[in-house]
C-alpha cells in the first residue's frame, strides 16, 4: 500500500514539473518584422487612385505604394476585365488580412473597389528565401531557427510571378444590373 501510495505522489509530483515549463515563444524574430509589416495599413484617404490598366502595364511604378483600383474579381485574383480572364498575365493577385478574401462572395466575376499596398512577389520571395539558412527548401516552408525554436515562413507570394495587392478595404461595386 505504501508503494502504491509512494509511486502515485511521485508520478504527479513528475506531471506537476512538467506541467510548470513555460511554453515556447511564439513571437516572430526581428528579421522577419520588414518583409510584411506594413502589407495591410493603407488607409482610403492615403491611396491614390490609380487605373488598372496602369497598374498592369507597370507595376514597378506602384510597389509598396497604396493604391485604389477597380476591378473585376474573380478566383482570388484582380482582372481588368472579362476578356483579360484569357491572358495569366493580366492580373493581380489579392490578399486580405484575415487571408480569406473570398469568403461569402458569389460565385461568379464582380466589380470591387480595393485599397492595398501593391507588392512585388518576386522580391518577397527573394527576401524570405535570404533569411532561409535552408537553401533546398521552398522559401515558403522554410524555417528559421532562432535560440532552439523555430518558425515557419509562410508567405501568401510562394508561386506568384507577379504583383499582389495586399488590400486593407476591399468594397462590392454595384454594376448595371443591379
Amino acid at each position: 500500500m505504501r508503494t502504491r501510495i509512494a509511486f502515485i505522489l511521485l508520478l504527479a509530483a513528475a506531471l506537476a514539473a512538467c506541467a510548470t515549463k513555460p511554453p515556447a515563444s511564439t513571437t516572430p524574430p526581428p528579421q522577419l518584422a520588414y518583409i510584411g509589416a506594413d502589407d495591410y495599413t493603407c488607409k482610403p484617404g492615403q491611396s491614390a487612385s490609380v487605373d488598372f490598366h496602369a497598374v498592369i502595364a507597370a507595376p514597378e511604378r506602384y510597389y509598396d505604394k497604396c493604391i485604389r483600383v477597380r476591378a473585376l474579381f474573380k478566383g482570388g485574383s484582380l482582372w481588368e476585365n472579362a476578356t483579360a480572364f484569357q491572358s495569366k498575365n493580366a492580373a493581380i493577385v489579392l490578399y486580405s488580412r484575415n487571408g480569406n478574401t473570398a469568403a461569402g462572395a458569389p460565385p461568379h466575376p464582380y466589380f470591387v473597389g480595393v485599397v492595398g499596398r501593391l507588392r512585388s512577389c518576386p522580391e518577397r520571395m527573394r527576401r524570405l528565401a535570404g533569411l532561409s539558412p535552408h537553401t533546398d527548401a521552398p522559401p515558403a516552408a522554410s524555417a528559421l531557427p532562432t535560440g532552439g525554436e523555430v518558425f515557419i515562413l509562410k508567405s501568401y507570394c510562394y508561386g506568384v510571378q507577379g504583383p499582389a495587392l495586399f488590400a486593407s478595404s476591399i468594397e462590392t461595386l454595384p454594376t448595371a444590373m443591379d
